[in-house]
């Protein structure tokens, strides 16, 4: 009830309502929430899949959910390893043809589904061949995520200035170049006809600058604080 007040309260400020984790499913009430929310705005969210069932993916489709981004961090033996589990690439990929069929079926465009992985030096070799996989079950879209290594979300901060300082990053070896792997990645996908899209928008040279600390952070500015109110796990609102 707490969460439906706040999406109350909000509607007239606000133009979409996002879930996301953690993983949203792991509450026992979601479907609910998630519901209530589409009947007042356009709702998307993310999840791993794991957790998705074919009637839920009905749903998904009936409450004309806008779009749902499934994390999958390459192919199976990388996304598994990534994540520690040996039958989550599988889930992954069930809950996906779940919500195909049902769209489908229902003659519906959205919701929309979205792959997205975060780029790491133990991945990156298997995203042309995930590329191959989502195209077959008929996904366009796969977002590709910087990792970001600031803790100041999950730990305390001894100063506000921890926020604004430029996080370390996850250096690949001196033999990538990750400016040129991306730009075959890219290639590869638009012949498959899948839509790279890369988080924040930057350029193939600047995603690449970023892993090696070399990305110029000065010409970007944060909106967040004026565009989005985020309610963490933790029922901070902020």
């Amino acid at each position: 009830e707490e969460i439906k007040n706040i999406i109350l309260n909000t509607l007239p400020f606000i133009t979409k309502v996002n879930f996301c984790g953690g993983e949203i499913f792991l509450r026992n009430d979601i479907m609910d929430i998630l519901a209530f929310a589409a009947k007042r705005k356009p709702v998307n969210f993310v999840t791993n899949g794991t957790l998705v069932t074919s009637e839920m993916a009905q749903d998904f489709v009936n409450m004309k959910i806008r779009s749902i981004l499934i994390s999958i961090d390459g192919t199976k033996h990388h996304h598994d390893d990534i994540r520690g589990r040996s039958d989550v690439f599988e889930s992954a990929l069930q809950a996906i043809e779940y919500i195909v069929k049902w769209k489908k079926d229902g003659n519906r465009v959205f919701p929309r589904i979205v792959v997205n992985s975060v780029v790491m030096e133990n991945n990156l070799s298997s995203l042309p061949e995930l590329v191959k996989e989502i195209s077959r079950l008929g996904v366009k879209n796969l977002g590709l995520q910087m990792v970001d290594n600031s803790h100041y979300r999950f730990s305390p901060m001894k100063s506000i200035s921890e926020v604004f300082t430029i996080p370390s990053t996850v250096n690949f070896s001196p033999s990538t170049n990750l400016e040129e792997e991306l730009i075959r990645l890219h290639n590869s996908a638009r012949k498959a006809g899948v839509n790279i899209d890369i988080k924040p928008q930057v350029t193939f040279s600047e995603f690449s600058d970023y892993y090696s600390n070399k990305m110029d952070l000065s010409p970007f500015y944060c909106t967040h604080p004026w565009s989005q109110m985020i309610i963490s796990p933790y029922g901070d609102v902020y």
